[in-house]
């Protein structure tokens, strides 16, 4: 997948990263008790549960997601197969459908949608390798964080080779 339209910062992508840990667990979690995810569902988790790992958490809370929810919406990427030979070819998505902030009980809740596709993909803890946000957490710059995440990725790759593109 490669960002065609829009740019995440460095705290975004983590921020994306820390999203995606979330809903794998709570994909696995529905999975393990014979439930199933339906397309009108949200995945949902304390703002700073998604936060703490990534950063501090700051009095601004509400302003630093939404902003970083906008860089998700506002990038558009592109996935392209690694060989043509058959099957879907090329695909196009933003990364977050849908974000809410909710308050319940005194305590705020980010509820977001991932496109379909992203979502199957989490579903399967073999084909998806997630990234633990912790160990993004010192990673200043954007090249940084992709590169730990290129890096991560290939170590659970199980034919250990990347693709060519």
């Amino acid at each position: 997948m490669f960002p065609k339209i829009g740019k995440l910062t460095a705290y975004g992508r983590k921020f994306y990263v820390s999203l995606m840990r979330e809903a794998q667990q709570h994909l696995l979690a529905k999975a393990a008790k014979g439930e199933v995810f339906e397309a009108t569902d949200f995945f949902k988790e304390p703002l700073t549960n998604i936060i703490r790992p990534i950063s501090k958490p700051s009095s601004n809370l509400v302003e630093v997601t939404k902003q970083y929810v906008r860089e998700m919406q506002s990038t558009q990427v592109e996935w392209s197969a690694p060989d043509a030979d058959a099957g879907v070819i090329w695909d196009s998505m933003v990364l977050v459908s849908q974000a809410k902030i909710e308050l319940e009980k005194g305590k705020l809740y980010l509820l977001w949608a991932f496109p379909p596709d992203m979502v199957n993909a989490l579903k399967d803890p073999k084909r998806f390798t997630l990234i633990a946000p912790e160990d993004l957490v010192n990673l200043k710059s954007y090249a940084a964080v992709a590169l730990y995440e290129i890096c991560a990725r290939y170590a659970d790759n199980l034919s250990q080779r990347t693709s060519k593109k």
